[in-house]
């Protein structure tokens, strides 16, 4: 789900751009576009479960950037028990998209995109909730296998800008799951990232996950805003 922190140095070549965005309050125009981008699993343990962020495009305002959840320090000691266990510290990252793109062709990853169905009103609280979050004073947060990763702030910053206009068709889970089951699909049970996992997480693994708790995994994402809707009637679409 995630990338290490030495991407960052390549946001370097763009920083001109970068800081455009970040050193001022921006109005969107109505070319304004948000949307979700989902990416396929590497081959790498914590790359396994794929990846999701937020593309923010303004052609009129010379905008096409990312913002990512996922980052952290690759080299942290015990990286894979800390991130197993949920003892990470991560941030939220912001990356020219053309950067971002090619940093997952360059691995051979699919990246999918569903572009939002929203008002302009609602595409500049978004795109203002991001830049609030990206204040480093509020980028950092601590991960959570389950239910505190890149996947699940997407989650929870659409249903916290959105509120309850906001709705999920729980039918997008078509067979219930445990969470162990879950980490199976993307880790082999008879692997020792699957084992490891095991014993790191603990007893959570073996319950159900509700249809909300599947969004931990970015799959579930995708799947997930394909049948959203907003109360007024749009739908999330691609």
């Amino acid at each position: 789900m995630k990338k290490k922190l030495l991407y960052l140095s390549l946001i370097l070549v763009h920083i001109l751009l970068i800081s455009t965005v970040k050193a001022q309050k921006i109005t969107l125009s109505e070319s304004a576009a948000i949307s979700v981008l989902t990416m396929g699993p590497g081959t790498n343990l914590n790359d396994s479960f794929g990846h999701s962020a937020f593309r923010i495009s303004d052609t009129n305002q010379n905008i096409d950037v990312v913002y990512n959840y996922g980052v952290y320090n690759f080299d942290t000691p015990n990286f894979y028990l800390k991130f197993v266990k949920g003892q990470l510290m991560y941030q939220l990252d912001r990356t020219d998209f053309s950067l971002f793109y090619q940093h997952y062709s360059d691995q051979d990853r699919w990246i999918k995109e569903q572009v939002l169905n929203l008002t302009l009103k609602e595409k500049q609280e978004l795109f203002d909730f991001l830049q609030k979050n990206y204040l480093p004073e509020n980028r950092k947060y601590i991960y959570d296998f389950f239910f505190e990763n890149c996947a699940t702030r997407i989650r929870d910053v659409l249903a916290g800008v959105l509120k309850n206009k906001l709705v999920f068709d729980k039918n997008f889970v078509s067979k219930a799951h445990t969470f162990r089951q879950l980490i199976q699909k993307n880790v082999h049970w008879n692997s020792w990232g699957s084992f490891g996992m095991d014993l790191a997480i603990g007893a959570v693994v073996d319950r159900n996950a509700s249809s909300w708790e599947h969004q931990f995994l970015p799959e579930y994402i995708f799947k997930a805003l394909e049948k959203g809707q907003i109360k007024r009637g749009l739908g999330l679409q691609i």
